[in-house]
C-alpha cells in the first residue's frame, strides 16, 4: 500500500470516500480550537466540499490509531494559484513542489508526535512523486505554528500578500522542506 507508515501505533494512508466525514470531524476540531485561541485561519464547516473532492482525486492522507482516523493531511500538487507569481519572482519552481495543507490531529490525540509523523510522511510521499520540496503557507500572525514548522524541518522563504475569499487582504508565510530529491533546473 502507497503511503504506509506504523510508528507509535500511528497508520497513515490514503484516506477513502468512507473517511471523509471522520477528516471533517478533524477539520472542524481544529478549526473551532483555532476559533477558541482568537486564529482566524479555518473556519468549522467549510471543510465537507473540498473533503470529497480532494480525497476522491487522492490527495487527503488520514492518521489511523487503533483503527480510528485521528488526524489527516491533504497534498496540493500543484499549490494555490496566487502563490506561484510571488514564489517565480523569488527564484522558485513552484512545480518542484508539493504543498501541504490540512494537516490537523485530532483534539483527543494531540501531544503525541502524530503530527510530526503526517509532516514526515507527507515529506516521504513528496520524494516519491518526484517532488524536491513540501511547501505551506499559513497567516503570518501565526508564531506556534511558525515554531511547529521550523521544528519539523521548514525553513522559512518569505511572507506574501494574498486576498481571502471576501477580498480582505492577508500576510501568509511561506516555508519549504527538502525531500531529498534534486532540484530539476
Amino acid at each position: 500500500m502507497v503511503g504506509f507508515v506504523v510508528s507509535h501505533e500511528l497508520a497513515i494512508t490514503r484516506a477513502e470516500l468512507s473517511d471523509a466525514s471522520a477528516i471533517e470531524t478533524v477539520l472542524d476540531a481544529a478549526a473551532e480550537w483555532q476559533r477558541s485561541r482568537g486564529i482566524q485561519q479555518w473556519t468549522p464547516g467549510w471543510f465537507r466540499d473540498e473533503v470529497l473532492e480532494r480525497t476522491e482525486s487522492g490527495d487527503f492522507y488520514v492518521a489511523r490509531r487503533e483503527g480510528r482516523v485521528v488526524g489527516c493531511f491533504l497534498l496540493d500538487p500543484s499549490g494555490p494559484s496566487w502563490l506561484r507569481p510571488w514564489l517565480v519572482e523569488r527564484g522558485r519552481e513552484p512545480t518542484q513542489a508539493v504543498y501541504l495543507r490540512r494537516l490537523a490531529v485530532g483534539r483527543e490525540a494531540t501531544g503525541r508526535g502524530y503530527g510530526v509523523e503526517m509532516v514526515d510522511e507527507a515529506c516521504r510521499l513528496a520524494a516519491v512523486r518526484g517532488a524536491a520540496f513540501v511547501r505551506l503557507e499559513f497567516p503570518s500572525e501565526n508564531d506556534r505554528l511558525r515554531r511547529y514548522y521550523v521544528d519539523a524541518g521548514f525553513a522559512y522563504i518569505g511572507d506574501a500578500t494574498m486576498r481571502d475569499p471576501d477580498d480582505r487582504e492577508w500576510v501568509c508565510s511561506v516555508f519549504e522542506r527538502p525531500t531529498g530529491v534534486r532540484p530539476t533546473p
